[in-house]
């Protein structure tokens, strides 16, 4: 009777290993899984940074072309009208 409860009790502990191993695996590609994503979260991050800065960049072409006009023009409002001075005071004189 002794010894058929040892086999039992073996049994029983070797179903329990196997089930234990079996989780352990299951853990084991669970970490993998969260490791990949991780990276792959990383890179996500890095590329959403790549495009966010391209984008104001292409966002402050159209303002900077905006400033190079104003500055143009009014360097040439200026002029015209330091011209314009120079003549009046040329006359007077």
């Amino acid at each position: 009777m002794q010894d058929q409860q040892l086999h039992e009790d073996i049994a029983t502990l070797k179903e329990k290993v196997h089930n234990l191993e079996r989780i352990f695996d299951n853990v084991e590609r669970l970490a993998l899984s969260v490791e990949r994503l991780a990276i792959e979260t990383k890179n996500t991050r890095e590329s959403v940074n790549n495009l966010t800065n391209r984008v104001t960049n292409l966002e402050q072409k159209p303002i900077r072309k905006y400033d190079s006009i104003v500055d143009k023009i009014t360097t040439t409002i200026i002029g015209l009208l330091l011209g314009a001075l120079a003549t009046i005071i040329g006359f007077n004189k």
